[in-house]
């Protein structure tokens, strides 16, 4: 990741990173094979960088730009989900269950998304070969690389962190207040967790040794999540395969339970302080450091 310099103007050294971000997507899907989750990776640090400069841009160009990146994420997920949700049913069931009718349906659903998996994942996997999902990915990264290297940054004020990391944080600790029962919420909050981790990955040289100790939080939260919309999407799918829509769920719900036990917990730190109380914090540190 990317980290933004003392003395390099934040407008402009945010813009850097996000272009450099980009075009390393675009050589991981071009250059080898299954290279997607590194993609992936790479947009979430330009999804980062919007959402830091979001309020100092032209919100046309921020809305195109944010609806962009929700298209290529889409896509990306499309390539991953597959082997993610495999790896999470093999996790749960190393050997079949005892239960006929749940064997039945466990392996069904593992049949259904070997069938989807999609090993090449490059734009030319052998000579010859062409994959349309993976030019229309990389095409879509061309123009958002096009778009941010014109973005205007005029407006970028240099004296204070960039306002879009109180806005992550203000947003972030509200929905920590929700619940975390659905796929939808876990991903929602997920997300967040994760945008606001890679916010202050950015802007890690402020002050390392905190920073980092708050990231940690954060990343153990966010994979936490990933973890828990997983479970909820296989538990989903392992209903519809044993023919139950509602009820109670199929995976070990004290599992689960304990999940978010330790959840809870980790958010409870990482979002002790209030908005107010962050955005104090982050200022002290970016003064000190770039004064």
């Amino acid at each position: 990741m990317g980290t933004l310099k003392r003395q390099e103007p934040s407008g402009e050294g945010l813009r850097r990173i996000a272009c450099e971000a980009v075009e390393a997507g675009v050589r991981a899907l071009t250059r080898r094979a299954d290279q997607a989750d590194a993609a992936e990776r790479a947009l979430r640090e330009a999804e980062a960088v919007l959402a830091l400069l979001g309020p100092a841009l032209p919100p046309a160009a921020a809305r195109r730009d944010r609806a962009l990146l929700g298209r290529l994420s889409v896509g990306l997920d499309e390539l991953l989900a597959p082997a993610r949700l495999r790896a999470r049913l093999d996790k749960h069931y190393k050997k079949p269950p005892a239960d006929t009718e749940l064997a039945s349906a466990v392996k069904a659903v593992r049949k259904r998304w070997s069938g989807k998996h999609r090993p090449a994942g490059k734009l030319n996997a052998r000579p010859g070969s062409f994959d349309p999902a993976i030019y229309r990915l990389v095409a879509d990264m061309a123009e958002l690389r096009g778009h941010i290297g014109n973005w205007p940054i005029e407006q970028v004020e240099g004296s204070a962190p960039p306002a879009g990391l109180r806005r992550t944080y203000t947003r972030t600790r509200r929905l920590t207040a929700g619940p975390i029962d659905t796929a939808e919420a876990c991903r929602e909050l997920g997300a967040s967790v994760s945008l606001l981790s890679g916010q202050l990955g950015l802007l890690t040289k402020m002050c390392p040794t905190m920073l980092k100790a708050q990231r940690k939080l954060l990343r153990d939260a966010g994979e936490q999540l990933e973890t828990l919309h997983a479970d909820h999407a296989l538990d989903r799918l392992l209903k519809e395969a044993l023919g139950r829509r509602g009820g109670k769920r199929v995976l070990d719900q004290a599992a689960f339970n304990e999940t978010v036990k330790a959840l809870s917990t980790g958010l409870q730190v990482a979002f002790a302080e209030s908005a107010a109380g962050f955005s104090n914090r982050m200022g002290a540190y970016w003064s000190a450091w770039r004064g």
